[in-house]
């Protein structure tokens, strides 16, 4: 009878320790599953983020191309003020008649000095190329903004 209650213990234990490992399995597998899934849950936020910081290093290159064409225009705005400038000196443009100033002398009897050249040409030369510069700088930042803006709306 001993033999038999050793055996019967016996079988019981590999039983209980049969049913543990089982129960351990399961929990492994369990556990495996959930750890896969939380493993593709990274994967795939590792992917929309790696695409978010694409799409905006793609923006910022774009952002700085309008930058630097914006600045090129700002310094083409100033080589035309001062094309425009010689043209009026050297007489290939000229001012319509209501910006070139007086005619010779306006007053009678009153000479103007040979030594004394027109200072008022000069200015008006001047003034022309500044009106040239800064409406054509408006134009350069006008077309930036709005590429800035397109560029947001765009892609937004």
């Amino acid at each position: 009878m001993k033999l038999a209650v050793t055996l019967l213990v016996g079988f019981l234990v590999a039983v209980v320790m049969a049913l543990l490992y089982r129960g351990d399995a399961i929990d492994a597998r369990a556990d495996l599953r959930a750890i896969e899934s939380d493993l593709e849950s990274v994967k795939v936020k590792l992917r929309t983020s790696e695409t978010r910081r694409k799409t905006e290093r793609a923006r910022a290159d774009r952002m700085y191309d309008i930058a630097a064409k914006a600045e090129q225009e700002r310094i083409d705005a100033q080589e035309t003020a001062d094309r425009t400038i010689a043209d009026l000196r050297a007489g290939t443009i000229r001012l319509r008649e209501h910006w070139q100033g007086c005619p010779e002398p306006r007053l009678p009897g009153i000479d103007p000095s040979p030594a004394e050249p027109d200072a008022g040409a000069r200015d008006r030369e001047e003034g022309a190329g500044a009106i040239v510069s800064a409406a054509a700088e408006c134009d350069a930042q006008v077309r930036g903004l709005q590429g800035v803006i397109r560029e947001y709306l765009g892609n937004e």
